[in-house]
């Protein structure tokens, strides 16, 4: 059995590479690239093919989300047994996901916590309650 444990291999270096050449050009590289250039591009250039599909992928699920989220706020409308007869509220922003959204949607919600307190304290100062009641 060829390329079987124990055995060597009977193909040249040369199919080898001719084998993997298609691949290679599917994914972007160029034939002087692949032929000529330095030899860790082929590396870098199949980790990006990688990079690219998995995010492909995760666009897919991402866009699959939101239209699980759509159905679901549908849901009630075209259940005929259903008591509420009216859709549900979709998402008001999009969802999210990056560190730097992430980041920004704390601090957002800080400010808005920060203000309620702020605004709470001057309703109770107003009414003459100064530091725990006294």
């Amino acid at each position: 059995m060829e390329g079987s444990v124990g055995e060597p291999s009977t193909k040249s270096y040369t199919e080898i590479f001719n084998e993997a050449f298609p691949y290679y050009l599917s994914i972007g590289m160029s034939y002087e690239l692949y032929w000529y250039g330095e030899p860790n591009l082929v590396k870098a250039y199949r980790e990006a093919d990688e990079l690219r599909v998995d995010r492909m992928n995760y666009e897919a699920w991402l866009q699959g989300l939101y239209v699980y989220q759509a159905v679901g706020a549908l849901y009630p409308v075209f259940n005929p047994f259903s008591k509420q007869k009216k859709a549900e509220e979709y998402l008001k922003e999009p969802i999210v996901i990056t560190e730097r959204a992430r980041n920004q949607k704390a601090m957002e919600e800080g400010n808005k916590m920060a203000n309620f307190l702020k605004a709470w304290a001057d309703a109770l100062k107003d009414k003459g309650i100064k530091n725990g009641g006294s």
